[in-house]
């Protein structure tokens, strides 16, 4: 909600991040659509520089990148 209509890709991908992170503990499905709302939010901060920011919040919330 908030990378894609708030225009907060920052804050949007630390809850998408959380979310993830929960999807993994509990073996849900809905990791991969996690997945593939990072990867849009990625697309757009590498649109305006932002690749460092991403991986800072990867890393905060112990994800890697690949």
């Amino acid at each position: 909600m908030y990378a894609l209509h708030l225009n907060d890709p920052e804050k949007g991908l630390d809850n998408m991040c959380k979310a993830y992170n929960l999807y993994i503990e509990q073996k849900s499905p809905y990791r991969a659509d996690a997945e593939k709302i990072i990867q849009m939010i990625y697309a757009d901060l590498k649109k305006v520089g932002k690749e460092d920011t991403f991986d800072k919040i990867l890393a905060t919330n112990n994800i890697k990148s690949n």
